[in-house]
């Protein structure tokens, strides 16, 4: 928990949490919980010392003073209850006394980290200066009396210079180990004059004397290492120094310029959306070869590895929240910041889910659809429509509520020019009008051919489409509608009716369903499902699954697989088993045989 504390106060630190979320936080540790003793209470007290230390100058201001004040009452009255252990209760005074001295830390959490051998030196060189002063201003008269009796080994030397003070051994104690520590040292008679070291000279009278030879090196001066790491910019500073390097990019048009300038910056990480907000903001007043420019600057950036997808995500979510603002003076800006996006999106920094998700439920609506708007224009809507299928976005939900219905989705995406993202919408409702104006099958051959891509013509989708349009119609014309008791016995004339509208798709059927396995398991389901919302009338699967058969449009392997397959997608199919299970049970049997009769 303590390292969760610690976490959060770094975060408050940095302004990444809001102040109301660190009150919340001290309000619950220093809350005494039910059932819990005050002495069971260390561990939060602990924590709450912890978070005050660490964002208690952000926190403790005019407009926040009284809450401080609570706080710290609580804490003091806290500090005086001996269940607490002590070192919480001294925890506790020592965050009191960091707030009365306006949280500047005591000289113990300042002087804690390591020391340069200079300041070493300079303390101990300070430490005994006191004490010799001490010691001749307490009593001269006693010191010059004890001197005259004491050995000279025993006399005080005086003060030390910090340049005379050295790590090593003296120079002296190497030359002759057998010398007697003397003011003077003693140097060998063997030795000419000339060759001997200078001897040190009585000082002056009130400094002190000089201790061994003048020949230890010179302390080595450390020099502090310097910090070359400039502080980083303020915000303000920041944003116009992005201002600068975009007006110069767009005036000059040089890509390696406005980069390097970025890079220069060496901006935070949580100011790169805000840098990406201004350079959008910057472009969207201009011509739109400069809008086009900005974007340029923008992936390349990426591509560089300055900045990220979440990056510009979070930069555009910040432009559409200042939009009712900017649209006093560019009125088009949310059509602008479309097509930064599919911009985006064709150079893959966002994908079409990315950008959809803070778009839900009709959102800043039109701008998902102004945004597919612009791809679809500076791509195809080809290609548009296989990224669009990929994400997986729900266009029903991209909508307002009052409009996410198939029909009304279909009816705005028709007016927006976007109804090729979804094909078989269009194929559901026009299809069954085209049967009706002409069943004939060389024209629904040729609607299908002129209004659908070959692509989908092998897709389950249009499969279940073109079956349920057939059954449909077939219906229509028998006169049977849901609820009609005719739909559990149908005259002779109807069943004969039925055979022949499905002879006259037969060919329509097999052009789609032939050596499509898949496909016809597909069929089979659509018919399942119309049977289905027809509440199962008696002997109607069953006449269905028969003529299939007979016709040769259904294959016995796709009956056989719909009998095994298990899906909940599709409703029904329990009922539908019990209407045909006999049926297919025959079919598997024939087709048993025939393989034995081919096998003799």
């Amino acid at each position: 928990m303590l390292g969760n504390i610690k976490f959060i106060g770094e975060l408050g630190k940095l302004d990444l949490i809001h102040e109301s979320i660190l009150h919340k936080c001290i309000k619950t540790l220093l809350e005494k919980k039910k059932r819990v003793q005050l002495k069971d209470m260390g561990e939060d007290l602990e924590c709450l010392c912890q978070i005050m230390r660490t964002v208690g100058p952000r926190l403790d201001h005019e407009k926040a003073k009284s809450l401080m004040d609570q706080y710290f009452a609580r804490m003091k009255s806290l500090m005086t209850h001996k269940e607490l252990p002590a070192r919480i209760r001294f925890l506790l005074q020592d965050t009191l006394e960091l707030r009365e001295n306006n949280w500047v830390p005591r000289k113990a959490f300042i002087d804690n980290g390591p020391k340069t051998i200079i300041q070493i030196r300079q303390e101990a060189v300070k430490g005994q200066n006191q004490h010799y002063h001490a010691q001749n201003q307490g009593h001269p008269s006693q010191q010059q009396a004890q001197s005259k009796d004491m050995q000279p080994r025993f006399i005080k030397k005086g003060q030390l210079n910090a340049d005379e003070i050295s790590l090593r051994p003296a120079q002296s104690f190497l030359i002759n180990k057998n010398q007697v520590p003397k003011l003077q040292p003693q140097i060998p008679t063997m030795i000419p004059p000339s060759a001997q070291p200078p001897r040190t000279q009585t000082p002056p009278l009130g400094q002190p004397p000089q201790l061994g030879l003048k020949t230890n090196p010179p302390p080595i001066q450390e020099k502090p290492a310097k910090n070359n790491k400039k502080p980083t910019p303020a915000k303000e500073e920041l944003l116009k120094m992005t201002e600068t390097i975009v007006t110069e990019y767009l005036n000059s048009k040089i890509i390696n310029d406005a980069v390097n300038g970025v890079r220069e910056m060496k901006a935070p990480k949580h100011f790169l959306p805000e840098m990406l907000s201004k350079i959008i903001i910057c472009s969207l007043d201009r011509s739109d070869d400069d809008k086009e420019h900005a974007s340029t600057l923008i992936h390349s950036l990426r591509h560089e590895g300055l900045i990220s997808g979440d990056n510009f995500m979070q930069a555009f979510l910040n432009v559409l929240d200042q939009c009712p603002k900017l649209e006093v003076d560019i009125p088009l800006v949310k059509s602008y910041l479309a097509q930064f996006a599919a911009r985006a999106i064709i150079a893959e920094l966002v994908n079409i889910a990315e950008l959809a998700q803070p778009l839900e439920n009709g959102t800043h609506f039109p701008l998902f659809l102004l945004c597919l708007q612009q791809t679809a224009k500076l791509r195809d809507r080809e290609w548009l429509t296989d990224l669009f299928q990929q994400s997986k976005v729900n266009m029903q939900k991209m909508l307002p509520e009052i409009d996410q219905n198939k029909d009304r989705m279909l009816e705005i995406l028709d007016g927006k020019g976007l109804g090729f993202l979804f094909p078989l919408l269009k194929l559901e409702k026009e299809l069954l009008k085209q049967i009706k104006a002409d069943p004939s099958p060389q024209a629904i051959y040729k609607w299908i051919k002129d209004n659908i891509s070959p692509k989908l013509h092998t897709d389950k989708g249009f499969v279940n489409i073109l079956m349920t349009s057939f059954l449909q119609y077939i219906s229509h014309e028998m006169c049977l509608t849901e609820g009609d008791e005719q739909l559990d016995t149908p005259s002779k004339e109807q069943l004969d009716q039925e055979k022949q509208l499905l002879l006259v798709f037969k060919p329509v059927m097999q052009k789609f369903l032939h050596d499509h396995v898949d496909l016809q398991v597909s069929a089979l389901y659509a018919l399942q499902v119309h049977c289905s919302n027809s509440s199962f009338p008696k002997g109607m699967l069953l006449r269905y699954f028969v003529h299939f058969y007979d016709m040769e449009i259904i294959e016995e392997e796709a009956f056989l697989a719909w009998k095994e397959d298990i899906s909940q997608e599709f409703p029904g199919k329990g009922k539908a088993l019990f209407q045909v299970n006999q049926w297919l049970t025959w079919l598997e049997t024939a087709e048993e045989e025939e393989s034995d009769d081919d096998a003799e």
